[in-house]
């Protein structure tokens, strides 16, 4: 079995998306999260309105500012620092997920482009940002030194 545990603060903004596009952008960003997460792990959404970001990524803080972040992170195996480059482009597999896994190498491509499309913007980590967490998780050395988050940053209405 695999864990699932969400943090939706209250009084979440309401956010310019489409109803279905944004619906086929997380079902394929939390179906990779399933398919790559072995038995045991977790898979861990969260939503804010403010950016627990990585020291070294200061440059998406002023880009999304007054946006949504939907945030899936996994304690999966991780993606592979020559993969990251090339996860949105389209059928890439990486070398992780050439095995016995399906998938085709389209659903990070269409999320992205669907993601554009809602004037959103995506950003992949990989290992896990420890900070879209829950705090239980961030405890845990062997979690935070693999997997992956996917944020999706959506914009608010005013």
């Amino acid at each position: 079995h695999i864990d699932l545990e969400v943090d939706f603060p209250e009084n979440l903004p309401i956010v310019k998306a489409n109803n279905k596009a944004l619906r086929e952008v997380l079902s394929n960003i939390i179906d990779n999260a399933l398919k790559y997460t072995p038995a045991g792990g977790n898979i861990y959404i969260k939503l804010t309105t403010s950016a627990p970001q990585k020291d070294d990524d200061k440059s998406v803080k002023n880009e999304i500012e007054g946006m949504l972040g939907i945030a899936i992170s996994d304690t999966g195996y991780g993606i592979p620092a020559e993969d990251l480059e090339h996860l949105f482009e389209r059928n890439y597999r990486g070398e992780k997920a050439k095995t016995d896994i399906p998938g085709t190498g389209l659903g990070l491509a269409i999320a992205l482009d669907l993601i554009h499309i809602m004037k959103g913007k995506i950003k992949v980590y990989s290992p896990v940002v420890p900070q879209w967490l829950s705090h239980d998780l961030q405890q845990q050395d062997a979690i935070i030194n693999s997997g992956t988050t996917v944020v999706l940053w959506l914009q608010v209405l005013n």
